[in-house]
């Protein structure tokens, strides 16, 4: 091994995923830009179906907003809280899916780790060498099925096979 070793987002390969950037391709080319999708997009948008799924789990049963304190004297006097705020933040902690960018989940509050590629960065680019999943460490091959990483051969350090 030659060069520089290094870590970057991984997004498993999926139908939906393959379906969601074809699409993707499909409206930029219609409408005549050049936004590139990488994974930090699908973190947003599976970010956003995450809120979504909260809310419906929540409910639209009262949708008061509290004022803030009107003794303020900055522009966040108009801001208001929400009464539903807390039921919310309770489901979106329970919110568990397969998005397109692999499992979405929360532990303790955070945002659960997605599994990250290790690559050898040399000549004419990255090589993928292995993988590293917070519930796994090292690992040589993931392969997602049913909600779950199945573990391939754990990556031998050592680089023997």
């Amino acid at each position: 091994m030659q060069g520089v070793i290094g870590v970057q987002p991984h997004a498993p390969k999926s139908k939906k995923l393959e379906d969601f950037i074809s699409r993707w391709k499909n409206k930029t080319h219609q409408e005549k830009t050049t936004s590139d999708l990488n994974v930090f997009g699908l973190w947003a948008y599976d970010a956003a179906t995450a809120l979504a799924m909260a809310v419906e789990k929540v409910g639209l049963l009262n949708l008061s907003i509290s004022s803030i304190a009107k003794n303020s004297t900055t522009d966040f006097e108009s801001v208001g809280v929400s009464q539903n705020g807390i039921h919310l933040c309770q489901a979106l902690s329970s919110t568990r899916f397969r998005g397109l960018s692999g499992n979405f989940s929360f532990v303790d509050g955070q945002l659960q780790s997605s599994a990250f590629e290790i690559v050898n960065v040399i000549g004419n680019g990255p090589r993928g060498i292995g993988f590293w999943t917070p519930e796994h460490g090292i690992v040589r091959q993931l392969k997602f099925d049913h909600d779950k990483y199945e573990l391939q051969g754990l990556l031998n350090i050592s680089g023997q096979p």
